[in-house]
Parts: structure tokens; C-alpha cells; sequence
């Protein structure tokens, strides 16, 4: 404690006792009153635990002054140690670009980066004010490096407190939300209050739209979602700003995709049904679904749902498919994104299951979707596949499919895959290319006697990279 901090303190509550005595007789104290109480206010002592409404001198005891004093004190050596603790990170921070500029790695930068998060962890709220002025003050850093260490100082106050860092990066907006990492420091921070109060996050947002970009839009609306669905979805259909469809769209895959189970996906989908029924405009029917925001909800919502359904056991997503918890128009939805989420996974399961499943013109459309990238992925796997298909018109969709991806790399196997097919302009289209590519049209100024060597025989696919013999046979 400073002595003579508590002596000044002394010496002005014995003024403003003297003041406050003298106050009905001498009126031309008041200024002095005045001026003196305003000093109090200064040194940090709330003047009404001083004087009443009527301005005389009410009860205080010294131990709330002296209390006072030493949380003053407590909090003057609590800013010197966080401006100290700034200076360090600066003086590391530029220290590790000048030896990575020089190629020489710092062997105990591991142990020092520890050192700074464990003291960032300590920080509270008005801390990271000091420690933010801190590094803004400071002419010895770059001024990439200044925006880095503020980045970072921010991140940190919105992992512990959000609201707190919000109101830090609205008050300061100019230093803070510099460069392109504005919308992602706001959005982090308002996705962390959401998570623990929706309603402050969504009244922040409002109060505040300058500062919140479609970004940080949808990360609030993610933590609104974790907290309650139902807010978030009508929240994000009465969206008016920024790109709409494209929010929506975002929106509703990322609450798909937080779904880990069979209760958390039933419940997304009768949430999404609620709302879809008290949102849905009154001409809802003769709308176009690909604007209707009721529409762009469902189809996000359930065409994530059929994406995640991909990642767990087919046997348990096949039985929930076939189970009574979405009706023919939902279950379509959930098909179209388990179809459009099979590019690095092996799909014979599931295309199994959709022939058996899906109306012709349907698994056709959903073959055209699914070859072309199992093709690239691996082509002997989709040849097997489709020597064990029944003639149809399915399978014939699947070969011109698989010929297509196939042609610019192995011509010869795409042909064999072709004349296994019966006529039709697609399958004359490709055998056309084929024919293109193997006898290319002379370039300009060049005899057409056959100078340009031919194209090197591609070599014979292994297993099922060619058709089997009979494939009329369905083999």
C-alpha cells in the first residue's frame, strides 16, 4: 500500500468534512466543495458513500478507504506486470521473424510459446485492454506484427470472455478489425456467446451491423443452434441481409452436420418441421422452391443430414432410411446428399441399395452423379461394380458414365465399355471423341500422310476396367 496515497486520502475527506460543515454558511465554499468531491471521484472512491442526496457528509469508515486503496494499488501493479508481460510477447514475436528470415530455428521457442499461453490464460477482461493499448503504443513492432498480437490477444479474451471481447472490438474497431480477419475475430467471438446466451449474441448483432459480415453472421447463428434450433432457424428465414439463399444454404448444412446421432438427427428434423410450418408463406406451393427460404432450409437441413449419414455404418443409416422418421418427399432430400457425399467413399453399398430403392429415372440421375467421381477414385472397382449390374437402363446410364471419365485417359477401355452398349446418340457422341482422339485432323501447314505419330496404345485396364464378355448377359 502507498502512504502517501492513504495521507491524500485522509487529507481530502477531512476537506470535504470541513467543506460540508461550513457549506450552509459559507456559499462561496461550494466551488471548492465541488472541486474536491470531483478529486475523490478521481482517486476512485464513489462520492455518494460520501455525501447523501443532500450533500452532506454521510458515514464512511476508513477500512472501506483503505479497501479502496488497495485495489487501486492491486490493479496499478496488476497493469504494470500485463504491460511487462505485452513487451515480452513483442520482443519474442519479432524475434522469431528475424531468425526465421535468417533459416535458423529457435530451439526453445516451444517452452517460450507455453510461457506466453499460460500467462494469457491468467489475463482477465481489462486486462487484455492493457495488454491491447499495450502492443497498439508500441513503435518498436510492425505493423504486421501489431496486427498478429492483437488478433491473437482478441481470440483469447473471446475464448473466455465473448461479450467482453465484443464490446472491446466495437469500442475500437478502428485498431481491431483491421485486414481480412475482421469477420472471422467477430463472428468467433459472437459463435462463443451464442453458445451461452443466444438471445444477447442476436441483440448484439442488431445493435451492431456494421461490424457483422455474412461470416460472422453464420458462426453466430451456428452457436445459436447449439443452444436453440428453433431460434436459429427462424432467425436465419427472416434473414434480410447480405446474401440470403447462400446463408440459408450454409446455415442448415452446418447444423446437419453437428447432428452425431440418431436423437440429435430426429430432433433437427421435427424442429425443422415446426418451424417450416409457421414460416411457410401462405402461396408457398406455387413458389419457386430453389428461392423459397422455407424450401432452401429443408433442402440444406436434409441434404446434410444424407451427408452425414455417409460418415457412420451403412447397416444402421440403411435401417433408419427405411424406418418411419421421414416421409417419400424428406427421404428423397437425405438420398441427394448421400449421393452428392460418396466421391471418397467406396459406394457399392449404397448404390446397391438405391436400385433396389429409387424409381429408374431417379437411380439413373443418381449414377450420373456418383461415377464420374468413384471412376476417378477407382476405376477397376466401378468395372466390377457394373459386371455384376442386370441389363437396364440404369446400368446403361452407369457405363456412358463410366466411359465418359474414363475416355481422356484410357481410350481403349472406354471403347470396349461403348460397344457393349446398344446405339444411342450419347454412346455415338463418345465413340465419335474416340475415334477424334486416335486419328486427330492434321495441324495447320502439315501433310496429312501420317508424319504425327499415333498415340501410344494404352494399356489393358486390370480386372473390371473392361467389360465382361457377355454383358448382354448381364455378367
Amino acid at each position: 500500500m502507498k502512504i502517501s496515497l492513504i495521507l491524500t486520502f485522509f487529507i481530502v475527506i477531512g476537506t470535504i468534512m470541513v467543506a460540508s460543515w461550513q457549506k450552509s454558511e459559507a456559499g462561496g465554499l461550494n466551488a471548492e466543495y465541488e472541486t474536491l468531491l470531483s478529486e475523490v471521484e478521481r482517486l476512485g472512491v464513489d462520492t455518494r458513500d460520501l455525501t447523501g442526496e443532500n450533500g452532506v457528509l454521510s458515514q464512511m469508515s476508513l477500512k472501506q478507504v483503505i479497501t479502496r486503496i488497495e485495489a487501486i494499488d492491486a490493479k496499478t501493479a496488476r497493469d504494470v506486470r500485463t504491460r511487462g508481460f505485452a513487451r515480452e510477447i513483442a520482443d519474442f514475436a519479432e524475434e522469431q521473424k528475424k531468425l526465421a528470415r535468417r533459416g535458423r530455428p529457435d530451439t526453445v521457442a516451444q517452452a517460450k510459446i507455453m510461457r506466453i499461453m499460460e500467462g494469457l490464460l491468467e489475463l482477465e477482461g481489462e486486462d487484455f485492454r492493457v495488454l491491447l493499448e499495450a502492443f497498439r503504443t508500441d513503435t518498436g513492432l510492425s505493423a504486421n506484427s501489431r496486427q498478429e498480437l492483437i488478433g491473437m490477444a482478441v481470440i483469447m479474451l473471446g475464448r473466455q470472455n465473448p461479450r467482453s471481447a465484443l464490446d472491446l472490438l466495437a469500442e475500437s474497431r478502428e485498431d481491431l478489425l483491421q485486414g481480412g480477419r475482421a469477420g472471422f475475430m467477430v463472428g468467433m467471438c459472437l459463435q462463443g456467446l451464442a453458445q451461452k446466451d443466444p438471445a444477447a449474441a442476436l441483440a448484439w448483432v442488431d445493435s451492431h451491423k456494421d461490424l457483422v459480415d455474412d461470416q460472422a453472421m453464420r458462426q453466430a447463428l451456428q452457436g445459436v443452434a447449439q443452444k436453440d434450433p428453433e431460434m436459429a432457424m427462424k432467425r436465419v428465414l427472416n434473414q434480410k441481409d447480405g446474401d440470403g439463399r447462400q446463408n440459408i444454404l450454409m446455415f442448415a448444412s452446418s447444423m446437419a452436420s453437428a447432428v452425431t446421432d440418431q436423437a440429435g438427427r430426429e430432433s433437427l428434423i421435427a424442429t425443422m418441421r415446426k418451424v417450416s410450418k409457421a414460416s411457410a408463406p401462405a402461396d408457398a406451393a406455387g413458389s419457386d422452391a430453389a428461392s423459397n427460404p422455407v424450401s432452401l432450409l429443408q433442402d440444406g437441413i436434409l441434404r446434410g443430414i444424407g451427408s452425414r449419414l455417409t460418415e457412420g455404418s451403412f447397416e444402421q443409416a440403411k435401417a433408419w432410411l427405411e424406418s418411419a422418421a421421414i416421409n417419400a418427399e424428406e427421404k428423397a432430400k437425405v438420398i441427394e446428399g448421400i449421393a452428392g457425399s460418396l466421391y471418397s467413399k467406396d459406394p457399392a453399398p449404397w448404390l446397391e441399395w438405391m436400385t433396389a430403392n429409387l424409381p429408374a429415372d431417379k437411380m439413373s440421375e443418381k449414377l450420373q452423379q456418383i461415377i464420374p467421381s468413384w471412376t476417378n477414385q477407382d476405376f477397376n472397382a466401378v468395372g466390377a461394380w457394373l459386371n455384376g449390374q442386370p441389363v437396364s437402363k440404369a446400368r446403361e446410364q452407369a457405363v456412358l458414365s463410366f466411359a465418359e471419365t474414363l475416355l481422356p485417359h484410357e481410350p481403349e477401355a472406354a471403347q470396349r465399355w461403348l460397344e457393349s452398349l446398344p446405339e444411342s446418340p450419347k454412346r455415338q457422341e463418345l465413340m465419335d471423341k474416340i475415334s477424334g482422339a486416335q486419328n486427330p485432323p492434321p495441324a495447320e501447314g502439315q501433310p496429312a500422310d501420317g508424319e504425327v505419330p499415333a498415340p501410344a496404345p494404352a494399356p489393358a485396364p486390370e480386372d473390371g476396367a473392361a467389360p465382361a464378355e457377355a454383358p448382354a448377359e448381364g455378367r
